[in-house]
């Protein structure tokens, strides 16, 4: 049985998205029967023209400063500012469109319900799908008339390329924000899982955000900007949310392809730590050694922890642990088991020189050599890192173990009690005068007192020169080369 799913914040901007008034049928070309799109829907305005751009002369003249050397903005200028509110504008209107055909199944009902049943397997709520942000899209021809409806010229509808691609028809379709909520991209995920899974309108995304759902998880409320948690499947990061682990973001890819540009551009935008969840599959530990590298070599990135693939038990990765036992697992699991990145790197340096299971004073030397080399390559920065979280574990496996704290506490207290030596230095006026040399003497025993009585016993007789026997009366020693007697 699905658990129902925990509510999930909608954007403003869909929450108050108007509803058609009646379902989608095949008759796109009837006004009354095709989804009007209102400019709170799509952000800006698609079926009207851009209101007129006040001029620099005007505003000049307004405020009471002199207009000379003040120059009008150049046609094209704004006319690319034009370009660029119409490009947002048929974006969130291809979002609006889908959005619509999925919680509507007027349109197309096999397909619709062919994605609410592929939605419930990966642990949706079915009667909840008007909360997704996610669409279907059904048809190139439906999809071109109702963007036309909407105020697209065909030619702008051709240059978008939302309906170029014949391999949309029948996917779920998903919005990709920047930091703002601004539409960038769109990724598609067919419910058949003999398709090819992902397809992306278009790879630049990567220049703008780093990564998928940081709108969500960088909010204050989400705690993103914190502490990221990293997961590469879009859907599955979409599921999380709907859990309540908002401050979860997606790759939108294989992990291998988070390059350092895009570790760069997460601590651009303040990420101060990330948790990076790569799921237990054949790839798992090639793919988390790739983004490693990539991370490594970024010029600036937050600070990395992974939790190992081989860390997820039974389950696969982080949504399949969310489905089988809940989102508390998943967050016990990445408190539990997470480590940082530069002790993760030192375990699998270790593993991959390690020759069955067994050191050998070549595979110690070669393993040693990769860790200098590693080392070497990493910036200034990040040498705090190595010295805490990444040469202990070499020290430790490759060096050998030193005695421990009690050993030599031992050791030390056996040797006083046997020798019990004090140390004094020389005085001034004898040999070795030299500054920090001592010389050790035997000690004797404390003189007993008589019983009720504080008189000192009797002094051991000072040697005299020339007679046996007797104590220096100043060092207490038998050395008959004191050079006291000299």
């Amino acid at each position: 049985m699905l658990t129902p799913l925990d509510p999930q914040p909608v954007r403003p901007a869909e929450k108050e998205q108007p509803r058609p008034a009646e379902p989608l049928d095949a008759d796109v070309a009837d006004d009354r029967r095709t989804p009007q799109i209102q400019p709170r829907a799509v952000g800006f305005s698609a079926s009207v023209a851009v209101g007129t751009f006040i001029g620099t002369a005007e505003l000049a003249d307004a405020a009471g400063m002199p207009i000379a050397g003040l120059a009008e903005p150049a046609a094209p200028e704004a006319q690319s500012v034009q370009e660029q509110q119409r490009t947002i504008g048929i974006l969130e209107a291809f979002y609006f469109y889908c959005h619509h055909f999925l919680v509507d199944p007027g349109r197309d009902p096999q397909r619709q319900q062919m994605a609410s049943a592929f939605l419930a397997e990966l642990g949706f709520d079915p009667l909840r799908l008007d909360e997704l942000p996610m669409g279907l899209f059904l048809d190139r021809d439906l999809m071109e008339a109702c963007l036309e409806k909407a105020g697209f010229t065909p030619s702008e509808i051709h240059r978008s390329g939302l309906t170029s691609d014949p391999r949309l028809s029948g996917r779920l379709v998903g919005p990709v924000r920047d930091r703002h909520g601004r539409i960038v991209s769109f990724w598609a995920r067919h419910p058949r899982r003999e398709e090819a899974k992902y397809l992306l309108l278009h790879k630049q995304w990567y220049q703008q955000i780093p990564a998928v759902g940081l709108d969500m998880a960088l909010t204050p409320v989400a705690g993103g900007q914190n502490h990221l948690i990293l997961i590469e499947s879009l859907l599955d990061m979409l599921l999380l949310h709907c859990r309540g682990l908002f401050n979860v973001a997606a790759i939108g890819g294989p992990a291998r392809e988070f390059t350092p540009e895009r570790w760069e551009g997460l601590a651009g935008l303040g990420v101060h730590r990330v948790t990076l969840l790569v799921g237990r599959h054949r790839a798992g530990q090639s793919r988390l050694s790739a983004v490693l590298e990539h991370y490594f070599r970024a010029k600036a990135a937050p600070t990395l922890y992974v939790v190992p693939p081989e860390h997820w038990g039974e389950t696969s990765g982080p949504g399949d642990l969310v489905r089988a036992r809940g989102a508390e697992q998943l967050r016990d699991l990445v408190q539990g088991e997470r480590m940082h990145a530069y002790h993760y790197q030192a375990l699998a340096l270790l593993s991959e020189h390690k020759a069955a299971g067994e050191w050998t004073d070549a595979s110690r030397q070669q393993a040693l050599a990769a860790a200098v080399d590693f080392h070497l390559s990493q910036a200034r920065q990040h040498r705090r890192n190595l010295d805490v979280f990444f040469w202990p574990p070499i020290v430790a496996a490759l060096m050998p173990e030193p005695p421990s704290v009690a050993m030599w506490e031992e050791t030390e207290a056996v040797a006083d009690a046997a020798q019990a030596t004090p140390v004094i230095p020389l005085s001034p006026g004898g040999r070795g005068q030299g500054e920090g040399e001592y010389l050790e003497s035997t000690p004797t025993p404390s003189p007993a007192r008589g019983e009720g009585s504080d008189a000192k016993a009797s002094a051991p007789a000072v040697r005299q020169p020339g007679k046996p026997g007797g104590y220096c009366e100043l060092h207490r020693c038998e050395n008959t080369d004191c050079f006291c007697f000299d």
